[in-house]
């Protein structure tokens, strides 16, 4: 027999699922999002001990952290496009952002200075027109696609592989909190406190790539997290550019993926595109 809970039942039962608190945690999502949607769960599901939910949000009010779940106003709309949305969102700074057109641009922590040049201007030359670039914040070409954003009007997306109260890498966490205070957005699918992991940090590039327009990897080795963050690109259909001379980079052009080593050449095109699919 089924149970139906009231709307605030509801938003407890989502939070305190994606904090893990489910007897079965490999339940498909799309089953799941059905429950969600029609107020009604099996039995086998139990809802969320209180406790969890108070302490989560109270580490997130503490804090000046927001959190928003499937179908609350403030759920990005590019997220509910995804084939498993996350149920949770944890953020920090403006979510409509990701409502809007946007860009990944992903790349080589170890980059060369060059191809960090290139990620910064054409994450400037993205944020003026409009566009919001989305990164992870790690160091090389994340870091300088979000500071090109940054110069302009901070239309900029960091999408963490840990907790909001566990930011990586550190050196960047004055950037970040700068980032989430003057319009961007600080965003992590997992809880407050969660560490980093390997596990994290894959699902947080697939997510940016399939939530985006378009994503550039500027700089790659032959097996890298920019390889998969462009393999999930070319899963959803998105858009898909690589900036030369780098064995990554060239095995995706060889693989017919838009190139430039021109960063307004590239904006040029990514503009035409994007805006227009967003018209």
């Amino acid at each position: 027999m089924n149970q139906k809970y009231s709307t605030p039942d509801r938003d407890l039962f989502r939070l305190g699922l994606a904090l893990g608190n489910s007897r079965k945690k490999r339940i498909h999502m799309k089953m799941l999002d059905q429950y969600i949607r029609n107020g009604v769960f099996p039995d086998d599901f139990i809802k969320p001990d209180p406790q969890i939910y108070n302490n989560e949000v109270k580490i997130l009010s503490e804090n000046g952290f927001n959190y928003s779940v499937v179908g609350s106003s403030e759920y990005p709309e590019s997220f509910l496009k995804l084939p498993l949305p996350p149920l949770l969102l944890e953020f920090s700074g403006n979510p409509l952002l990701l409502n809007g057109p946007s860009v990944c641009i992903v790349g080589s922590r170890r980059a060369s200075r060059r191809k960090m040049e290139f990620a910064k201007t054409l994450g400037s030359i993205m944020a003026q027109n409009g566009v919001t670039v989305v990164s992870g914040g790690a160091y090389g070409i994340d870091i300088s696609a979000h500071r090109g954003a940054v110069s302009v009007n901070s239309h900029t997306a960091v999408f963490l592989g840990g907790g909001l109260l566990n930011l990586y890498p550190e050196r960047h966490c004055d950037e970040f909190l700068n980032i989430s205070k003057n319009g961007g957005l600080l965003i992590s699918f997992l809880s407050a406190l969660s560490t980093p992991r390997p596990w994290s940090f894959l699902q947080r590039n697939s997510v940016m790539a399939q939530i985006s327009d378009a994503t550039v990897i500027c700089e790659a080795a032959l097996k890298s997290g920019s390889l998969h963050t462009a393999g999930k690109a070319i899963e959803s259909e998105k858009i898909l550019c690589a900036v030369p001379h780098s064995p990554g980079c060239d095995l995706l052009i060889k693989k017919g993926a838009f190139y430039s080593d021109d960063p307004v050449e590239m904006a040029t095109f990514l503009i035409s595109k994007i805006i227009n699919k967003n018209k």
